[in-house]
């Protein structure tokens, strides 16, 4: 908004005073660490959807095997499909565009099985989805910046005083502009 008054401040004959980057804080307490670490994530991994989430979480705790067999079917397909395409060249180009479009029709319905399948997998586990809606709401709040809807009063009650002077220190080190996630006790 800043900049938006300039004409106000040539009006007034007030020179315009320079902008100060903001510091933005997200507090982590122990518990949302270590739900962090127990799924490989990182706060900033919270403002993706939800069903990418679980969907990422799943395969990397879950679908390794599936994810090995996936590239080797895409990788036969491929091959399959670049062979035929070759031999369409020299038996009737007209078809070589009909191939592609299967090819690609055939790796979208790979994909669509995928999420299917791991959809109702993480439909099983609905244990996994509250503990991200959990972090969610208390990392990124409302999809925004946890420091512009929630109130540092809560923090203060649960932690006590020395928790104002810890964040202070702590802001201290934070460089101007940048927003850091900082382990509350």
């Amino acid at each position: 908004y800043h900049s938006l008054l300039r004409e106000v401040y040539e009006t007034h004959g007030v020179e315009r005073p320079c902008g100060v980057p903001r510091t933005g804080l997200t507090l982590i307490d122990a518990r949302e660490k270590e739900r962090l670490e127990r799924f490989g994530l990182e706060p900033h991994d919270l403002k993706e959807h939800p069903s990418a989430l679980v969907k990422r979480i799943e395969t990397t705790q879950h679908g390794e095997e599936r994810t090995r067999l996936k590239h080797e079917a895409e990788t036969a397909l491929n091959a399959f499909f670049d062979a035929a395409a070759r031999e369409a060249e020299a038996a009737d180009p007209t078809i070589v565009k009909v191939l592609q479009k299967n090819h690609a029709r055939m790796g979208k319905e790979i994909d669509q099985s995928e999420s299917l399948l791991v959809r109702r997998i993480a439909e099983r586990d609905q244990q996994l989805r509250s503990h991200i809606d959990a972090l969610r709401s208390s990392l990124v709040p409302n999809g925004g910046l946890q420091e512009r809807e929630m109130n540092p009063i809560a923090y203060l009650f649960k932690y006590g005083p020395a928790f104002l002077t810890n964040l202070t220190r702590e802001i201290e080190a934070v460089e101007d502009g940048s927003h850091a996630f900082l382990l509350v006790p």
